[in-house]
């Protein structure tokens, strides 16, 4: 029991360091990429061409880095991968019928002239994060069903208590 949990919390440790590293370093080549943008029209390169290989830089390298290694952060990024595909239907919406969205011209191929290709892969970002920051044992913990003096045998049985995102 005791050398699973302690295997276990160094691979945790492993995928934490990954995560914030990585998201570290990609912070801070976006900044790099993105601030000769500001210039507007004197910008080097428009800012479409740096979102863009800057997106799918972020996948090429998650993938290749937690697919054998952290199985688990491979898995919340094709999750996260697969929803962001999905989320240029509701952005073109917002941007042709609703008009309360608008994407600048920022020189790269537009689905429905309205929505930048990029991001059917950019809000694979946000999502890992967000996913990545609530996961827990990876199985239904069935919060409430035990009481907390029998919380270990109950968690042996089916049952739970939750404390955070973890049976006790």
């Amino acid at each position: 029991g005791a050398e699973e949990n302690t295997a276990g919390n160094s691979k945790e440790s492993g995928s934490l360091w990954f995560v914030v590293t990585f998201h570290a370093v990609f912070a801070a080549a976006c900044g790099l990429a993105l601030y000769p943008c500001l210039a507007g029209e004197n910008a080097p390169y428009p800012s479409g061409y740096a979102v863009s290989v800057l997106v799918v830089a972020y996948s090429v390298v998650m993938v290749a880095m937690t697919q054998s290694r952290y199985p688990d952060l491979y898995k919340i990024w094709e999750f996260a991968a697969i929803l962001s595909v999905f989320q240029v239907l509701p952005d073109w919406f917002l941007n042709d019928a609703l008009s309360s969205l608008e994407f600048p011209n920022d020189g790269v191929f537009r689905f429905g002239g309205a929505v930048s290709w990029y991001m059917a892969m950019m809000w694979t970002i946000p999502i890992f994060l967000v996913v990545w920051s609530c996961k827990g044992t990876g199985e239904p913990t069935g919060c409430g069903k035990a009481s907390s003096s029998s919380s270990k045998a109950s968690c042996r049985s089916g049952g739970s208590v939750c404390s955070g995102h973890r049976c006790l």
